[in-house]
């Protein structure tokens, strides 16, 4: 089965609060976010089982509407078994449509965030693309849309 990637990393001098609010605050990513668009419902507080529309648009300006996107975690910052007691949170999501079900295209996003000890916030997305379909996923496109909005986040939770 052909497994593709696409991730993107960052150090955010804020804290892990600011920046969960700014990644989970959906109904602002238009405001901020240069790949996301727009989102469906825009007014809901993610939560598991939530069903999301994202339209995207890459860096060419073609545009694709992900129909739909379920949230599978959803866990606000917490105190980790890290043994330095910092914390973590986690927000998943994944790709659910016929194509998911009849395996052509299986996608799951994943953002981590994990409190650094001098307060500032490492993040770290990726999503995983399977399913005997994902090679036509423009995986470069993504990519780049992935690293637009990780670095806009990170300017965004930094104001």
């Amino acid at each position: 089965m052909t497994q593709r990637k696409a991730s993107s990393a960052v150090t955010i001098n804020a804290p892990i609060d600011r920046v969960w609010k700014v990644a989970t605050d959906i109904g602002h990513y238009a405001k901020w976010n240069p790949f996301v668009i727009d989102v469906t419902p825009a007014t809901a507080v993610p939560a598991v089982d939530l069903l999301m529309k994202f339209e995207v648009q890459f860096q060419n300006r073609a545009s694709t509407v992900s129909t739909y996107e379920k949230v599978t975690v959803f866990q606000p910052p917490h105190l980790s078994a890290d043994p330095n007691g910092r914390q973590t949170a986690v927000w998943a999501y994944e790709y659910v449509s016929f194509i998911s079900r009849i395996g052509m295209i299986r996608a799951t996003r994943t953002h981590h965030f994990t409190e650094t000890a001098d307060g500032q916030t490492d993040y770290f997305t990726e999503e995983i693309f399977t399913g005997w379909g994902a090679s036509f996923v423009p995986l470069a496109d993504v990519q780049v849309g992935f690293d637009q909005q990780t670095e806009a986040m990170r300017r965004t939770a930094e104001m």
